[in-house]
């Protein structure tokens, strides 16, 4: 039962776990158990779950690396942008996910700044908000404003820590040791 559950949180989460990203989010069907389970796999890593949502049997999962998250959302384009959207910034991560939620509970779609929870550019992530989803240069993970050569080697990037996190899981290895499977396999 558990280990589907471990190898769909070493596809989602493999970046975080190897301090690549800030954080994943995605979308898991998982009973009570498993989510208490989940919860302790990641915070063994250092990883962080937060339930967003529930609908129709999914939960929209936020997995996080607390200090990356943090940094991410202290840069200058994300506080600029967040800020009038009333993130509480000056306090606990807690606070400023729990917005998050409230965000996402309001919003007809989803809330765009959502990519600056994610590692995404922080300028593509301005320019999806400015623009609306049109206009982009590029389209992978996230549509593309900025630079796209940098996005693209940034998604590599992110898919390589994806095909090594579920490989190690499938090979028997646990979620907390993804990172140093990483740094062995370069």
């Amino acid at each position: 039962m558990h280990i589907q559950l471990e190898k769909e949180l070493a596809s989602h989460c493999a970046a975080v776990l190897m301090g690549k990203k800030p954080a994943a989010l995605f979308t898991l069907k998982m009973t009570d158990d498993e989510a208490a389970h989940a919860t302790a796999l990641l915070a063994e890593s250092g990883v962080q779950m937060a339930e967003l949502r529930c609908k129709r049997g999914r939960t929209l999962v936020l997995a996080y690396a607390p200090r990356l998250l943090r940094q991410a959302l202290q840069q200058t384009l994300a506080k600029k942008m967040l800020a009038p959207l009333r993130y509480p910034l000056g306090e606990s991560l807690s606070a400023i996910i729990e917005h998050l939620r409230q965000r996402i509970a309001e919003c007809e779609g989803f809330p765009h700044e959502i990519g600056f929870f994610l590692g995404y550019p922080p300028a593509d992530v301005v320019g999806f908000m400015l623009y609306e989803g049109r206009r982009f240069k590029h389209c992978g993970l996230w549509k593309v404003y900025s630079n796209v050569d940098k996005a693209k080697a940034l998604c590599a990037e992110y898919e390589h820590c994806r095909r090594l996190g579920c490989r190690h899981v499938e090979l028997g290895g646990s979620l907390q040791s993804i990172g140093q499977y990483a740094d062995k396999a370069g």
